[in-house]
């Protein structure tokens, strides 16, 4: 019940911070911010489809993330791992990955810290911010 109630009005209680969609509008990402504290924000993540990327990206923060609804395939440097309801993961950003292939549509819960970095990408080249590699793809 309480799943349902999540996705049926998502909209009306929390704020929309980021969405990522396809050059044909379809909705891959949806970040939602739940509560922001000077030590940390708790975010609602959905995601709907793979990152389309070639390479693994990190993120600019020290996390905590617990899947909520739904399944992904998770890779990273070293392995995959199949990620569903209870998964957890944390890291900083050192912890690259990309979603690989989304098994059902998830929700996690994802807390971070403030912003201690840059985010980017592990390129064969070494380390590039996201907006010099957003700009080399275009």
């Amino acid at each position: 019940m309480f799943f349902y109630i999540l996705d049926a009005e998502c909209d009306a209680i929390m704020k929309l911070v980021k969405e990522i969609k396809s050059k044909e509008g379809i909705v891959h990402f949806q970040r939602y911010e739940l509560l922001k504290t000077p030590w940390f924000i708790c975010y609602l993540h959905k995601i709907y489809e793979r990152d389309k990327d070639l390479h693994l990206h990190n993120h600019p923060w020290k996390f905590l993330g617990i899947i909520i609804k739904g399944s992904y395939i998770e890779q990273r440097p070293d392995k995959e791992k199949i990620k569903s309801f209870g998964s957890l993961g944390w890291g900083d950003q050192r912890y690259f990955h990309k979603i690989k292939q989304v098994i059902n549509p998830t929700i996690s819960l994802f807390f971070v810290s403030i912003k201690t970095n840059e985010w980017g990408y592990q390129t064969e080249k070494g380390f590039i911010d996201h907006k010099t590699y957003r700009s080399n793809k275009r």
